[in-house]
């Protein structure tokens, strides 16, 4: 018999019956703490609670621990194991303080923690969903000091140009194929300020780019007299030169510009700043967010 404190249903599986009661089936649901890491919940069809709903909200859960195929599962016995009436990780307390960018970036040491709490970030979102050149959870968003990715809990639907608000109170701050995001950002922690907005990409050169890769990353540049190599579809990794030095530029298969001509000759690129570890070694990158940043 097992307490987890401090936990909540995930987004999806918040407010949803505890298992199918039509079909007797047993169901999984995801408990997870304020840094994303997750139990499995599970419950019986035949439970007698099984038609109620799981809690919104976040507290405590007893249970008994168990393990399936390598995950551990908790069963509770009754609802009167469950206490979960608070607010939810990084819920608005409207005592936000407003934090730049890279202010928050700075928090980050190499160790995963947690963004201060009572804290949100205002920026413009840079990446374009709609192309799909990234994780339909993630996004990035710079303001006037620096960039950052954000990971949602599920698949979002901010749009590029979408100038938003964000609550990262205790949401977790760490690494993903070393770059920094904020991980785990509740979908509700969002909100459209306007949009149709824009950001004025920094103009550099490859070599510029490389130099002060760690400081822009998850910013936009503007490189200018590039060429793209090799020939062919955008798809996959492409080298871009500008007479400086050369740097990668990924386009995911997923992506609707993927099977794009690659373009001949010199064009000005706008590009996001990213990075991807390979075989262990970091590799410095960029992507494009979609055609239009291809200017010849």
């Amino acid at each position: 018999l097992v307490r987890f404190e401090n936990v909540e249903f995930d987004d999806i599986d918040a407010d949803q019956p505890w298992a199918d009661v039509i079909t007797k089936g047993s169901i999984n649901r995801y408990l997870q703490n304020c840094a994303g890491a997750e139990v499995i919940v599970r419950t019986s069809g035949y439970a007698t609670f099984a038609a109620q709903k799981t809690p919104a909200g976040k507290g405590k859960i007893t249970g008994v621990l168990g393990a399936f195929n390598g995950d551990y599962q908790l069963y509770i016995r009754d609802l009167t194991d469950v206490d979960m009436t608070g607010s939810r990780c990084g819920a608005s307390t409207g005592q936000e303080q407003l934090i730049t960018i890279a202010d928050l970036r700075a928090k980050f040491t190499g160790t995963a923690t947690s963004a201060p709490s009572d804290s949100k970030i205002k920026g413009i979102v840079i990446s374009d969903r709609v192309a799909n050149n990234l994780n339909n959870r993630n996004l990035f968003i710079q303001d006037a000091t620096a960039g950052i990715q954000v990971r949602f809990t599920s698949a979002h639907t901010l749009n590029l140009g979408d100038e938003v608000e964000i609550i990262i109170s205790d949401v977790e701050l760490s690494q993903f194929s070393n770059m920094t995001q904020l991980n785990n950002t509740p979908n509700l922690n969002a909100k459209v300020i306007s949009t149709g907005k824009s950001v004025t990409p920094r103009t550099a050169t490859v070599a510029e780019v490389l130099a002060n890769h760690d400081a822009w990353e998850s910013s936009l540049v503007r490189i200018s007299n590039a060429t793209v190599t090799p020939a062919g579809t955008l798809s996959g990794n492409k080298t871009v030169n500008d007479g400086t030095a050369n740097i990668t530029m990924f386009t995911s298969g997923s992506a609707t510009f993927s099977g794009s001509t690659t373009p001949a000759g010199p064009v000005t690129l706008t590009l996001i700043v990213t990075e991807f570890v390979s075989n262990n070694t970091p590799v410095k990158q960029v992507a494009l967010r979609n055609l239009n940043d291809i200017q010849q």
